[in-house]
């Protein structure tokens, strides 16, 4: 019954992207470039979700399908424009995607000034030697195509700079991934990598690394070779079922940017702290339970994603990351703050959707605070150290069991919205004799003002 059901809600699914295709606007890039390009990227995004909400197997289905038709659609215009254009010494760039090819044109070879190139969802399994003697050509777009069917040929690819290996089932890199010894950006997203590619090391000036929406629960495998890459400064890793964030993340201390968000960790490692040169570190939609202190070590951080975990606690030091402005904690299980946190640089702080009971006292030392969501938690007073805020602007406690407004919110200068929809403030309460002046006040100083009592 299960399998019955399921295969009914896949039918039905690609049925209804199916009258979408039909009704994609634009036949002929050559009327319209911009919207064919439009349209390939919208069948892409499409495929994206699908791979989260079904699986690989049922993205890649989509793609071949729809591939399919946006070749019978304008793949023939788009190649005998290309084959027969006179001024291809102006041509930069190229997009021979989604026209069912299964080997590279000759004719690109005439295109001595090509920049980049667009071969993506094709049938193409190897590279010809000649498109290394295109000295200008920097960006390869090689997505959804046949690379893990045989050992592509890249030979002394020295002037490439950023290739796009996504959609191709691969599960390691090919053994001459090496010839590409100017390579700074790596797509491999959407294939079937189970842990960092080790061949990776191979990849000297490597400086972004994304590999995205693969299967990585080997993820700390091959890390160690990372530490050969100098100039590697982005790394994104998300929906990759990773499990934590292990010991072997030092060897990349390098990194500015590191994303592992929507993912299943429960643990980061201590050995964070080396990384020493981190400014994004994104942690959002896992299943972080706490954090450790030595990731207040990073004291360049400039942002750091919390929200949508299970986080119960924070450790006291949380101050030390002086340089994040933007605290967001919001979907956790957390029933107090740090009392430090006060102490922090902070315009805006994001802490709805907790079981917190109230605020910590040193929240009045937040003096650049802007904005500040408390809805959907405990709280049931309204805190206090938001009065001595000057700079804050806007204030939601949403569904809160904050019952009284209090008349200091007029002293509030700099205030433009307070929302309170759904909370428990009672307008009948004595305690909120003056409810109705202080909102028609609020509202005569321009304050955006949402209410909705709550019954």
């Amino acid at each position: 019954m299960n399998d019955l059901l399921r295969n009914m809600k896949m039918a039905r699914m690609f049925m209804l992207l199916n009258v979408f295709a039909l009704n994609l606007p634009g036949q002929t890039p050559e009327a319209d470039p911009e919207e064919g390009k439009k349209r390939r990227y919208r069948i892409i995004m499409y495929a994206e979700q699908l791979r989260y909400q079904y699986g690989m197997d049922s993205s890649l289905q989509y793609l071949k399908v729809q591939g399919q038709r946006e070749a019978d659609n304008s793949a023939a215009n788009r190649y005998a424009y290309y084959e027969t254009n006179e001024s291809f010494l102006e041509v930069t760039s190229l997009d021979l995607s989604f026209m069912e090819l299964t080997s590279v044109p000759d004719f690109i070879y005439r295109y001595k000034n090509l920049k980049h190139l667009d071969l993506s969802f094709n049938k193409i399994s190897e590279l010809p030697q000649w498109l290394k003697e295109m000295s200008c050509l920097q960006h390869v777009n090689l997505s959804g195509n046949e690379l893990d069917k045989s050992e592509f040929i890249l030979s002394k690819f020295t002037q490439i700079k950023d290739v796009n290996l996504s959609w191709n089932n691969l599960s390691s890199l090919p053994k001459k991934v090496k010839k590409f010894k100017g390579l700074t950006s790596l797509n491999v997203n959407y294939n079937r990598f189970e842990s960092v590619p080790r061949r990776i090391k191979k990849l000297k000036h490597l400086e972004k690394l994304t590999i995205n929406s693969n299967n990585l629960i080997h993820f700390e495998a091959h890390l160690r070779h990372t530490r050969k890459l100098k100039d590697l400064r982005w790394l994104e890793a998300r929906h990759s079922n990773i499990a934590e964030v292990p010991d072997e993340i030092s060897f990349m201390n390098n990194l500015r940017r590191l994303d592992l968000s929507y993912n299943e960790i429960v643990r980061v490692s201590g050995r964070i702290e080396e990384l020493d040169s981190l400014l994004v570190f994104e942690l959002h939609n896992n299943r972080l339970e706490t954090i450790p202190e030595e990731l207040y070590k990073c004291q360049d951080l400039l942002s750091l994603t919390l929200q949508n975990n299970s986080l119960r606690r924070l450790p006291e030091g949380i101050a030390k990351l002086q340089n994040i402005s933007a605290l967001f904690l919001h979907h956790n299980e957390l029933e107090y703050l740090p009392d430090d946190i006060g102490n922090m640089n902070l315009e805006e702080a994001y802490v709805y959707n907790n079981k917190l009971t109230s605020l910590p006292a040193s929240f009045s030392n937040l003096s650049s605070l802007k904005h500040i969501r408390i809805n959907n938690t405990y709280i049931s007073e309204f805190p206090t150290q938001l009065f001595s805020l000057d700079s804050l602007e806007s204030i939601d406690f949403t569904d809160s069991d904050i019952s009284i407004l209090p008349a200091e919110i007029l002293e509030m200068g700099r205030l433009d919205l307070l929302a309170f929809r759904e909370s428990k403030i009672d307008r009948l309460d004595p305690a909120n004799r003056g409810y109705d002046k202080l909102v028609s006040e609020l509202y005569k100083r321009g304050v955006k003002v949402f209410i909705i009592d709550y019954e």
